[in-house]
């Protein structure tokens, strides 16, 4: 929970830096523990030339969370990347293939 003063911040760094807004990502979180800090771990993603944050900051409901979201917890599915494929290890299918931008989120291997 960001306090008066670090939500003023955000406010102006999301505007200016045109940050997503979703309810898929907890961008106030990176926010506080990662650009407060002076720190950037955002990066344009080559298969789909789009600004890519941290899998730290999502949330469950995120098509591609995954076991390095500090919102994991053991009880759920163990998801976790290998190169560019995102794989459910419960039951060993892609989840997500970030090579394949036109079906990322459509994959059901």
């Amino acid at each position: 929970m960001l306090d008066p003063y670090q939500a003023n911040l955000y406010d102006i760094w999301s505007k200016v830096d045109n940050v997503p807004q979703s309810d898929d990502y907890d961008m106030e979180g990176y926010f506080n523990d990662v650009i407060l800090k002076g720190k950037d771990q955002s990066s344009i993603n080559p298969s789909d030339n789009r600004m890519h944050y941290p899998d730290t900051y999502k949330l469950p409901n995120h098509p591609t969370f995954s076991a390095q979201s500090k919102y994991y917890k053991k009880s759920m599915p163990y998801r976790d990347w290998i190169g560019n494929l995102l794989v459910d290890f419960n039951s060993g299918k892609i989840v997500s293939d970030e090579n394949d931008v036109m079906n990322m989120f459509k994959l059901d291997r």
